[in-house]
């Protein structure tokens, strides 16, 4: 029964009882070792392949230390001029790539499992996620896969290249994305959120859209920049909004400004700073074009609506208790004439015109304080004035014509004068009273003259009583 034997060409065999070498270890300088059986154990002293390298050809290889510090393996390509072309660590299959084993696995605790690399190069991290300190985690096909723990970047982001990126959240709650730019001392210089795109600004794709329910659009930002609220309008509780061109264009929902006021400016020489438009053909008095409302109660110590010029001269303004004041220019009604219905027209300065539709004042009365007024009529006609008691109770305790003069009784001005081709004096009254007939003598009808006092003076053609 052989036990070992050496050949002529120096080969030792061990047939039976193995190898043990209990002191001095053994050194193969040439030809390594081959072990066919039985494997191979060390107790002590390690390993050591100075050349040729270690090959197990069958049963595996199973590396274990007791150490509590020591590396069960370590692979260590020492060469200082290691290429691409070497693998330090190469782990291969005989088998086509398939989800039904796998390449590597790591356990802790000898049965938790940690991370493991599956026949298909499906690699997943079962524990303690994943931490790239250093150059980054570039995926280049498959994309990634986190079912747990997140994915926590400390340095260096992360970029797709291509294919794009899509997060979801199962959550009722939590943010799908939130980007936040956390120094306390960021700048214009940076950008928390940038879109970009390779193409050139256009109408026929998008930077940005917002869904709800998955598809319904809310807003979106087309690539020329072009930004539509498409739902819940647009709400701007602080800050204002700034439009420096393009203007802004709301298609439905209005737009409503609820503190702060609202100022439009235009630096044009010829556009309207604002244009109010109600489009609809069928546009009816349910509705108001313009309408101006004020929570305070009426009263004169603020205003509706106020005109200036030159940024600061008042032009007219409209109190809270509705009076109206054009303070230049005057006031004029092309068409459709004035109504006043109540409360009166006071003209301060300026005077009244009204090229056409007349002046109609149904309760009030017109006063005008200062600059007189002037009626004229182009007709061949009609009446340049009518005063009209209409009352059919009308007493003497009313006048139907009265002439005030603030001055006292005198002979220096006149109450009343009655001319015609507007220069030629037909009758008068003086501020005294006196009475001229200067053309056309004086035709008593019916009722008779009476004078009372002062007698009566015709200074030529007489008198004639034909009854």
């Amino acid at each position: 029964t052989s036990m070992f034997d050496v050949r002529g060409d120096g080969q030792t065999t061990v047939r039976a009882g193995g190898l043990v070498v209990t002191a001095g270890g053994l050194s193969v300088t040439a030809g390594g070792l081959t072990v066919t059986a039985g494997g191979l154990t060390i107790t002590a002293g390690g390993l050591l392949v100075t050349a040729g390298g270690a090959t197990v050809t069958d049963g595996g290889a199973t590396v274990t230390t007791t150490s509590t510090s020591a590396s069960a393996a370590l692979f260590t390509a020492s060469s200082s001029s290691y290429t691409s072309a070497g693998t330090v660590v190469q782990i291969v299959s005989g088998t086509a790539p398939a989800s039904t084993f796998f390449l590597l696995k790591a356990l802790s605790s000898t049965s938790t499992a940690m991370f493991d690399v599956r026949g298909d190069g499906q690699t997943t991290v079962r524990a303690g996620g994943l931490v790239v300190t250093a150059g980054g985690l570039t995926v280049t096909a498959g994309g990634i896969t986190i079912t747990a723990g997140g994915l926590l970047v400390t340095a260096g982001g992360f970029t797709v290249t291509d294919g794009g990126e899509t997060i979801t959240t199962t959550s009722a709650t939590a943010s799908a994305a939130i980007f936040t730019a956390s120094s306390s001392s960021y700048t214009s210089a940076g950008t928390v959120v940038q879109i970009v795109s390779g193409t050139a600004p256009a109408s026929t794709f998008f930077l940005l859209k917002a869904f709800s329910s998955t598809s319904t659009s809310m807003f979106d930002v087309r690539g020329d920049g072009q930004t539509t609220v498409r739902a819940g309008g647009l709400v701007v509780t602080a800050g204002g909004l700034t439009v420096t061109a393009g203007g802004l264009l709301v298609t439905a929902g209005g737009f409503t400004v609820t503190d702060g006021g609202e100022t439009i400016t235009t630096t044009s020489a010829t556009a309207s700073a604002a244009v109010f438009t109600a489009s609809s053909s069928s546009y009816t008095s349910a509705g108001t074009v313009v309408q101006i409302v004020s929570g305070t109660a009426p009263a004169t110590t603020f205003y509706l609506l106020k005109a200036l010029s030159s940024t600061s001269t008042s032009m007219f303004d409209v109190r809270g208790d509705g009076q109206t004041t054009v303070r230049a220019g005057g006031l004029v009604v092309t068409a459709g004439g004035l109504s006043v219905t109540a409360g009166g027209l006071t003209v301060t300065a300026g005077g009244l015109t009204i090229t056409a539709g007349g002046l109609l004042v149904t309760a009030g009365g017109a006063t005008v304080t200062d600059g007189g007024a002037s009626v004229t009529t182009t007709s061949t006609s009609a009446s340049a004035a009518t005063f009209t008691a209409s009352s059919s109770s009308y007493t003497s305790s009313g006048t139907v014509v009265q002439i005030v003069s603030g001055t006292a009784s005198a002979t220096t001005f006149y109450l009343l004068k009655a001319l015609s081709s507007t220069t030629t004096s037909m009758f008068d009254v003086r501020g005294d009273g006196q009475t001229t007939v200067r053309a056309g003598g004086l035709v008593v009808t019916a009722g008779g003259l009476t004078v009372t006092a002062g007698g009566l003076t015709i200074t030529a053609n007489g008198l004639l009583v034909t009854a």
